[in-house]
């Protein structure tokens, strides 16, 4: 598997998307959400084939702490997202503590003292408060 490293950023050729992990997810899915010891033998057969970037995001349920669980001791990118449930006007001081929290909460769960891609989950949140979305990214990146 082709590893790509740039601006420190190390990403394998594929990364695999982690939703089912921490939810049922699909609309083909009959199984539901795979166990942690099913999980546990996914992520192996991934890191063993070369993948070191993963997908999640706090939205998938419990993906997140798999992951942080799975992960331990190892050196993967993990990449997650921001789901943004904001009142329309809220003020840039509210968001970026909201965003804050969320990356707290995030970085407890995966088991990581940063986050080297983070992104956004839900694009609606733009139209209402987008500015103040963009300066508490802004403020995280920062603050790395």
């Amino acid at each position: 598997m082709r590893i790509i490293e740039k601006n420190g950023l190390r990403l394998s050729q594929l990364t695999l998307g982690t939703v089912q992990l921490g939810m049922p997810y699909g609309i083909a899915n009959n199984s539901g959400m795979p166990s942690e010891e099913q999980s546990f033998a996914i992520l192996d057969e991934a890191w063993n084939g070369g993948v070191v970037s993963y997908d999640t995001a706090a939205a998938y349920g419990r993906s997140e702490e798999i992951l942080g669980r799975y992960f331990a001791g190892k050196k993967p990118t993990l990449i997650t997202k921001l789901h943004i449930r904001i009142a329309s006007g809220a003020g840039a001081a509210e968001v970026k503590k909201l965003m804050y929290g969320m990356v707290e909460t995030s970085l407890s769960r995966l088991n990581i003292p940063s986050i080297p891609l983070l992104m956004l989950h839900n694009t609606d949140v733009l139209g209402s408060c987008g500015d103040a979305v963009a300066d508490g990214f802004r403020s995280l990146k920062r603050d790395a």
